[in-house]
């Protein structure tokens, strides 16, 4: 069983429980099961690149529609590709000054400009796996909260 079937059965188990808690008849059970099934299945989560790196490739972060993945190119130089390596040189103050940095470092909340300066705000999403940890540590927290009670 994938990550993505576990997460489906946990949540449509969550649903149903909370059906059952109202004493529903049978067939309104079954309904409501069809119907979390269909919509689970019409909302996929989807993960993205850059919950995985690749010390193969380039180790510059790209945009990614604002998840923030790795660059999918060859490296070439200074363990970037050619376009990455280009604009680190073209800036005044060197390869630390990546428009987005590097993808093993927090993400900027801004841009960097070729001078170094600060550039354009970023909103940035958080990737599945990113919400999934934020959730943990939130129940890891409760969880010591409630014991130290």
């Amino acid at each position: 069983m994938n990550f993505y079937q576990l997460l489906h059965l946990s949540l449509k188990n969550d649903l149903l429980q909370d059906f059952k808690n109202l004493n529903l008849d049978d067939n309104f059970l079954s309904r409501i099961n069809y119907l979390i099934d269909s919509k689970i299945n019409m909302n996929h989560i989807i993960f993205h690149p850059q919950d995985q790196f690749n010390p193969n490739k380039c180790h510059a972060r790209v945009w990614n529609q604002s998840y923030g993945s790795q660059c999918s190119c060859e490296i070439k130089q200074n363990n970037l590709c050619n376009r990455h390596h280009k604009q680190s040189i073209d800036s005044q103050y060197g390869v630390h000054n990546l428009r987005l940095g590097f993808y093993n470092d927090p993400k900027p909340l801004y841009d960097i400009n070729k001078d170094g300066s600060q550039g354009k705000k970023r909103l940035w999403k958080k990737s599945v796996l990113e919400q999934i940890d934020i959730i943990i540590q939130s129940q890891h927290h409760n969880l010591f909260n409630l014991i130290n009670k």
